[in-house]
C-alpha cells in the first residue's frame, strides 16, 4: 500500500465519514476533549443548512496516507463579510492533523492554493466558517474543558501554523469565575460590593429596568436580540454584523438550552438597550456522549444534563450609547443573582476579544479570572 501522502478534496460518502469522524482519532482518550455533536457538524458542511453558502463558498479536504486519514482542514470565503470589511480574506477551519509536520503543511498548503485561486489575499483561522463558532487555537488553559460553543486543539496545531508562517491576527478570551472564590453570605452579601454599588446606582440615576425574555415572543425577542448584539459590537475592528439567518439558525440550535431566567433584557422608558445571556453548559455532560453518534448517547445526554455545574455567559451586549453607564454591571449582577439563586458553582465567560474593553473590564470588576486564551491567525497569500 502506498504511503504517498495527498490532500483531496471530499467528493464521496467515504471521504465525508473520514473528515466527519477524524477528530475522534486525535482526541480519543483525552479527558477534557468534548466530542463534537456529529449531527452538528455535517450541518456546517451542508449548504442547505449553512447560512454561508448563500454568501460564499466553501470547499472540505481530507490529508490520506497509506489509505487511511491523516488530517483535515476547509477552506471557504464569505463575500459579503469581505464586501463590508473591504478586505479579500479566506478562512480556515476544522483543521485536524496526526503530529507529523508534513501533513499539516500539505493541509495548509491545500488552503492557500485555494484562496489564490480565488483572488483572496489574506488567509484567516482556524474558525468553522464563522467567527463564532471554535474560533482560534488554545494557547492557554489546558486544565479544564471548553466551555459551551469553544474548542480543544493540541499544542502542536500552534506549532505547526507557526512554522508555516502564520501571525497572531488576535486573541479571545475565556474568564471564568468560582462560587468558591466569592464571599461567604447570603443575596447580594457574595456579589463583589462594587459591582451592587455601580448597578444600582445606574438603575436609579438613568431609569434602567431588567425584564426576561418571553419565550411566547421568541422570535421577535432573537431580533430584539441581535440588533442590540451588532450595534454593541459594531464599532470594533473587523467586526462583521450577524445575519438574520445565521442568528437565528444558532437561536435555534440553542433554543433548547435557554433559560428564561439567564436571558436578560435591560430597558429605558420600555425600550430594550441591552441584552446579556447564559446558557446551562451542556458541554459538561457532552464530554460523556460521544458526539451523540449512537442512540444510547442521548441517554447518557440526559444523565449528566441533570445537574450542570455551570453556566456560560455568551453575550454581554448593550447600545453604544449606553457604554460606560452601569447597564453592563445591571446585566450582570441579574444573572449573577440566578446563579446563585439556581446553584450553579461557576460561570464560565467566553469568548469576548481582547480588543473588547467593555467585557473584559466587567470582567475584572465581577473577579473573574482569564481561563483560556485562543488565538486566530493569519497568512499574507498574495493575490
Amino acid at each position: 500500500m502506498s504511503s504517498t501522502l495527498s490532500v483531496e478534496p471530499v467528493t464521496t460518502l467515504r471521504q465525508r465519514r473520514a473528515f466527519l469522524l477524524f477528530p475522534w482519532r486525535i482526541y480519543r482518550g483525552d479527558p477534557n476533549w468534548v466530542p463534537p455533536v456529529l449531527s452538528d457538524r455535517a450541518a456546517r458542511l451542508d449548504p442547505r443548512q449553512n447560512p454561508l453558502f448563500q454568501h460564499g463558498e466553501a470547499e472540505p479536504f481530507v490529508a490520506v496516507r497509506g489509505g487511511r486519514a491523516v488530517g483535515t482542514i476547509a477552506a471557504a470565503v464569505d463575500h459579503r463579510a469581505n464586501q463590508q470589511c473591504g478586505q479579500q480574506i479566506a478562512i480556515f477551519g476544522f483543521f485536524e492533523c496526526v503530529e507529523d509536520y508534513a501533513v499539516g503543511q500539505a493541509l495548509l498548503d491545500r488552503a492557500v492554493e485555494w484562496a489564490r485561486a480565488r483572488g483572496l489575499t489574506i488567509l484567516r483561522g482556524p474558525q468553522n466558517f464563522s467567527a463564532n463558532d471554535e474560533p482560534g487555537l488554545l494557547v492557554e488553559g489546558r486544565e479544564t474543558p471548553p466551555g459551551l460553543l469553544m474548542g480543544w486543539t493540541p499544542s502542536y496545531y500552534v506549532d505547526f501554523v507557526e512554522r508555516y508562517g502564520f501571525r497572531k491576527w488576535k486573541d479571545s478570551l475565556a474568564y471564568r469565575i468560582y462560587r468558591d472564590d466569592l464571599p461567604v453570605g447570603e443575596g447580594d452579601d457574595v456579589l463583589p460590593g462594587k459591582l451592587v454599588r455601580v448597578a444600582e446606582y445606574a438603575r436609579r440615576r438613568y431609569g434602567y429596568s431588567i425584564r426576561h425574555a418571553d419565550p411566547a415572543n421568541w422570535d421577535a425577542e432573537m431580533e430584539t436580540a441581535r440588533r442590540i448584539y451588532n450595534r454593541s459590537l459594531g464599532a470594533l475592528p473587523d467586526f462583521v454584523p450577524m445575519g438574520e439567518q445565521e442568528w437565528h439558525r444558532q437561536a435555534e440550535k440553542l433554543r433548547p438550552l435557554i433559560d428564561p431566567d439567564f436571558a436578560v433584557f435591560a430597558q429605558v422608558e420600555g425600550r430594550e438597550v441591552g441584552f446579556g445571556l447564559g446558557l446551562p453548559d451542556i458541554n459538561q455532560a457532552l464530554l460523556h456522549c460521544n458526539g451523540l453518534r449512537y442512540p444510547w448517547n442521548y441517554l447518557q445526554l440526559w444523565w449528566y444534563s441533570r445537574r450542570l455545574p455551570g453556566i456560560s455567559f455568551k453575550i454581554m451586549a448593550m447600545l453604544p450609547e449606553y457604554w460606560g453607564r452601569g447597564l453592563d454591571a445591571l446585566i450582570y449582577l441579574e444573572i449573577a443573582r440566578q446563579v446563585l439563586r439556581k446553584g450553579y458553582q461557576w460561570v464560565d465567560m467566553s469568548l469576548t476579544g481582547e480588543d473588547n474593553p467593555m467585557t473584559n473590564k466587567l470582567a475584572t470588576r465581577v473577579g473573574a479570572k482569564v481561563d483560556k486564551r485562543y488565538r486566530i491567525y493569519e497568512l499574507e497569500v498574495g493575490a
